[in-house]
């Protein structure tokens, strides 16, 4: 069986979609990574025709090759998160600013209902310099540099999207957000690529929010980000560091101080 027949049966895309996307959208990627790309529109159901999903190829200098990236749009964010039913744009984003009247940060708001019918407003908080996009002169990029307010304030939304839906949104993240460093929340940083399995990632991160009432979710989430950012790691760490669930819930309800 070719790659291309195995792929139009588990797809809904026709055996034409199929060649386009291996010419255009996927130019350039190895069949290993059209098939990954179209797992994934499987999983999040988004429409790579309508630029809701990306596949975005850099030259990866651990590999010696081409290695793929899969990108989303922040509508594409924003249609998983509609879908599950408990999603609700917040309010306005709201800026801070230095002393002398440039930009420092971006606060995006969601809101994400529990399943007793509560509504959360959750928030994150992006700086520009951790985000800000630049030449090789180290100067903001154009974008970065006229529409600073836009740039950042989609980067922070995007962010909290993904603390809201964490199982949904997992591993996706936008061209403003990857672009920045090269390190962002890497899920397979410096871990052989033959073992990497994302669907397996993906299905271990879902068994522990499974475990947890939902409306711990949106504090697990936080507390998984801080974890991360805390030792250095990914959540791939997170899961190996915690194969033992009762051990997180224990350092979990620590943290909540309960």
């Amino acid at each position: 069986m070719t790659l291309t027949t195995e792929l139009n049966q588990a797809m809904t895309f026709s055996q034409e979609d199929i060649r386009l996307m291996k010419e255009t959208i996927c130019k350039g990627a190895t069949d290993a990574d059209f098939k990954l790309f179209l797992m994934i529109c499987e999983r999040t159901r988004l429409d790579p025709f309508a630029k809701q999903l990306y596949a975005v190829m850099r030259w990866d200098s651990k590999l010696g090759r081409n290695s793929m990236t899969v990108q989303s749009s922040i509508d594409g964010l924003r249609l998983v998160a509609e879908r599950t039913g408990k999603y609700a744009p917040g309010r306005a984003t709201t800026y801070e600013y230095t002393n002398d009247g440039k930009i420092l940060s971006a606060t995006a708001y969601v809101k994400k209902q529990t399943s007793d019918g509560t509504w959360h407003e959750v928030a994150y908080t992006a700086f520009f310099d951790e985000y800000c996009q630049k030449t090789k002169d180290s100067t903001p990029t154009k974008f970065w540099r006229d529409m600073a307010h836009v740039m950042l304030a989609k980067v922070a939304e995007a962010a909290c999207l993904r603390r809201c839906f964490p199982m949904e949104l997992a591993g996706l993240y936008t061209s403003d957000e990857m672009e920045q460093a090269k390190t962002i929340d890497a899920e397979v940083t410096n871990i052989p690529e033959e073992t990497i399995n994302i669907k397996d990632i993906e299905a271990k991160l879902a068994k522990i929010f499974e475990t947890f009432p939902e409306e711990d979710h949106v504090k697990l989430t936080e507390y998984i980000e801080k974890w991360k950012e805390a030792h250095g790691k990914t959540t791939v760490d997170l899961i190996r560091r915690f194969e033992n669930i009762e051990e997180l819930k224990t350092n979990f309800n620590k943290w909540m101080k309960r």
